[in-house]
């Protein structure tokens, strides 16, 4: 059981690791490029919050 808790623990975390790089990768592109791809912003975005989500609820 508490493997198992730490397991879904460490998967959310690094939903939300995932979902800083997409956004923090998003961003800089941007700025170098003036190119804004919404798509991996968006899933970045969205991963971040379910990855809060997911830790609030466990």
């Amino acid at each position: 059981m508490f493997q198992e808790f730490d397991s879904l623990i460490l998967l959310e975390i690094l939903m939300i690791i995932y979902g800083i790089g997409l956004v923090i990768g998003t961003v800089r592109i941007f700025i170098e490029d003036k190119i804004l791809d919404a798509l991996t912003l968006f899933c970045g975005i969205a991963l971040i919050i379910a990855g809060v989500f997911a830790i609030l609820l466990t």
